[in-house]
C-alpha cells in the first residue's frame, strides 16, 4: 500500500471499518448504523485506492463492498445501496481483467484457477445481493433477471445451490406479501427447481416449504382459475415431506375447485388424522370450511374432531367447542347449537372449570344470536343459555342487561310471571337504571296496575334530575337523552292506553327534566294535544308525537 497523502485518511477508513466490526458484533451499534458507518469507510477506502489497479487493494474493496451491501440490506434501506453495489461491480471486472492478463502471461495454473473460482464466488455473491435490493424496490423483473445470472454460475459451486434456492423463496415471499403475485410464482418455482438440482445441499424438506408457499400464491392470486396448479403443488410437497400444513392448503385448492363431499372428507380425515395436527391447524380448516358454507363436511369434521381431543386438555377441548358453536350459529344449524351450548352448561354445572375469557367466548356468541332473533321466545331461549353459563356473575351492569333482555321478551311472549321475575334480578343488580323501571313502567300498565306505574317514571325522573348536578360529560348527556326517549315512549305507552294521567305525567316530567328548547316544543306540543283530547273527549286516541 502506498504512503502517498491519501495514506493517513485510508489508515482512518481501515480503523473505522473495524470499529465498526467490532462494535456490530459486540451488539453496541444498529443496523442502520453499522451500515452507514460501513458505507463511509468503504467510500474513502475505495478513494484513497483509486490509482491502486493491484490484485489486494481490489480484494480488499471487493470485500468491503459487498459487506456494505449486505448491511444495507440488512438495515432495511436500499437508498444508497447503488453505490457499494456500483464498486464490487467494477472491482470484479478490474479483478477479472487482472486474471485475464495473468494467465495470457503466465498461461493457466492452480493458483490462476482458484483466483477465478473466488471472483465467480464474489459475484454470485453480489447478483443474489442485488436481486434482493430490486425486490426490495419493487424492480420484479430486474430481480428475476439477477436470479437467472446467478444461477448460470451455479456449475462450478453446487453448494451454493442451497441458498439460491432459499433466496428464491424469500424473494418469493417477499414479493408475495407485496401483492406481486405472478413475480412471486416465478420466483418459488426458481426455487423448487434449483432445490431439485442441488437436493443434497437444498433438502427435501426446504423444497417442501417452497412449494407450499408456491400453492398459496396461486390460491390469493386467483384461487378459482389456479386451484389445480395450486393443487398440484400441495401435491408434490406432499410427496416431498408431509405436513398438516400442506393438507390444509390441499383443503383450500378442494374448496376452491368445488369438490365434491366425498372428495373433500376424505381430505379432511387425512388432516385431522396426520401425527402432528395442531388445534390451531384444525380450527383454520373449519374456518374455511365455514367461508364456503361446506354444512356436511363442516359437520363430519366435529364429529371427527371432538373424537381426536376427546382425551385432550380441557382447554383445548373448550376451544374447539367456541369454534364449533360459532360456527353451527353462522351456517343456521341452531338445533346442533343449542345441543351444543347444553352439553356445555350440564358439564359446567357438574364441576367441569372453564376460563373466564373463554366463558365470555361462549356469552358473546349467545348474546349475538339472542340479539339478532327476530322472535321473542326465541332469543329468550338464547338469554337463558347466556344465564346458564355464569359468565358475567361478577358484573352487576352486564348481569343486570341480561335479566332487562329477558324481562323484554317476556313481556313480548305475554309471560309476565317470569318478566317480573327478571325485573327483581335486574334491580337488584342496578337500581337507577332507567331502563329497568321503563320495563316496570311497561309491565304495570299492560297489566293494568295505574297506581304502581306512577313510581317507575318517578326513579327516570330523579335519574335524569341527578345527571343535572353532575359535570356534563358525553356520557351524562347521552344517558340524559336515553332517559328522556324513555319517558316519552312511556307517555306513548299510557296515552295509547287512554292512561291519560299516565301520559300527562310522563310529558310533564319530559319539559322539567330537558332543557332543549326542541324537545320542550315537542313536549309542549304532545302536552297541548292529550289536554285537548281529554276536555273534547274524543273516542279515537290520537298519537303522542315522539320526542325522538
Amino acid at each position: 500500500m502506498g504512503q502517498g497523502p491519501g495514506h493517513g485518511v485510508e489508515q482512518r477508513a481501515v480503523n473505522l471499518w473495524n470499529l465498526t466490526v467490532s462494535k456490530k458484533t459486540g451488539g453496541s451499534f444498529s443496523h442502520d448504523l453499522n451500515a452507514k458507518l460501513r458505507h463511509v469507510a468503504c467510500c474513502l477506502v475505495c478513494a484513497c485506492n483509486v490509482r491502486n489497479q493491484d490484485e489486494e487493494a481490489s480484494r480488499k474493496k471487493i470485500m468491503m463492498a459487498l459487506k456494505t451491501v449486505r448491511a444495507w440490506l440488512d438495515a432495511g434501506d436500499v437508498s444508497l445501496i447503488e453505490t457499494p453495489i456500483r464498486i464490487a461491480q467494477q472491482c470484479i471486472e478490474e479483478m477479472r481483467t487482472q486474471l485475464i492478463a495473468q494467465k495470457e502471461e503466465r498461461g493457466d495454473s492452480e493458483d490462476l484457477t482458484k483466483k477465478r473460482f473466488a471472483l465467480e464466488a464474489d459475484l454470485f455473491k453480489l447478483l443474489c445481493y442485488e436481486a434482493e435490493a430490486a425486490v426490495a424496490r419493487s424492480s420484479y423483473d430486474l430481480a428475476l433477471s439477477l436470479v437467472e445470472q446467478a444461477k448460470s454460475l451455479l456449475e462450478p459451486m453446487p453448494l451454493e445451490g442451497s441458498y439460491l434456492s432459499m433466496l428464491c423463496y424469500n424473494l418469493g415471499l417477499e414479493c408475495h406479501q407485496q401483492g406481486e403475485h405472478q413475480s412471486a410464482v416465478v420466483l418459488l418455482r426458481e426455487s423448487f427447481e434449483i432445490g431439485k438440482c442441488h437436493q443434497a445441499a437444498a433438502g427435501q424438506k426446504n423444497q417442501a416449504r417452497s412449494l407450499r408457499l408456491l400453492a398459496t400464491v396461486y390460491l390469493e392470486w386467483d384461487g378459482e382459475k389456479y386451484w389445480k396448479d395450486a393443487l398440484n403443488a400441495v401435491n408434490v410437497a406432499q410427496s416431498k415431506h408431509g405436513s398438516s400444513a400442506g393438507l390444509l392448503i390441499k383443503t383450500r385448492a378442494l374448496l376452491m375447485g368445488d369438490a365434491s363431499d366425498t372428495t373433500l372428507i376424505e381430505g379432511l380425515k387425512e388432516l385431522f388424522g396426520h401425527p402432528e395436527l395442531t388445534l390451531d391447524v384444525a380450527l383454520s380448516a373449519l374456518v374455511e370450511l365455514g367461508k364456503r358454507s361446506r354444512v356436511t363436511a363442516l359437520l363430519e369434521s366435529f364429529v371427527d374432531l371432538n373424537q381426536r381431543y376427546s382425551d385432550g386438555s380441557v382447554d383445548l377441548r373448550h376451544r374447539l367447542w367456541a369454534c364449533q358453536l360459532e360456527l353451527l350459529l353462522q351456517a343456521q344449524r341452531l338445533q346442533e347449537a343449542k345441543t351444543l351450548v347444553e352439553e356445555i352448561t350440564s358439564n359446567l354445572r357438574n364441576g367441569s372449570t372453564m376460563e373466564p375469557d373463554m366463558k365470555r367466548r361462549f356469552y358473546g356468541l349467545l348474546w349475538e344470536r339472542a340479539a339478532q332473533e327476530a322472535h321473542y321466545a326465541e332469543a329468550l331461549e338464547w338469554y337463558n343459555y347466556c344465564l346458564g353459563l355464569n359468565a358475567i356473575q361478577n358484573c352487576s351492569a352486564e348481569m343486570a342487561k341480561l335479566h332487562r333482555n329477558r324481562a323484554a321478551c317476556c313481556i313480548a311472549s305475554g309471560k309476565l310471571n317470569e318478566a317480573t321475575d327478571s325485573l327483581v334480578q335486574a334491580e337488584a343488580f342496578d337500581s337507577v337504571s332507567p331502563f329497568t323501571h321503563f320495563l316496570k313502567f311497561k309491565m304495570a300498565v299492560m297489566q293494568g296496575r295505574v297506581n304502581q306505574a306512577t313510581e317507575p317514571i318517578r326513579v327516570m325522573m330523579s335519574f335524569a334530575k341527578s345527571l343535572e348536578s353532575s359535570a356534563v360529560t358525553a356520557n351524562d348527556l347521552e344517558a340524559k337523552e336515553t332517559v328522556n326517549g324513555l319517558l316519552c315512549l312511556s307517555a306513548q305507552i299510557a296515552f295509547e292506553r287512554e292512561h291519560h294521567d299516565l301520559a300527562e305525567m310522563a310529558l310533564n316530567c319530559v319539559l322539567a327534566c330537558n332543557n332543549d328548547p326542541d324537545q320542550q316544543l315537542m313536549g309542549l306540543r304532545c302536552l297541548t294535544r292529550l289536554r285537548l283530547s281529554r276536555a273534547e273527549q274524543s273516542d279515537t286516541p290520537r298519537s303522542c308525537p315522539s320526542m325522538n
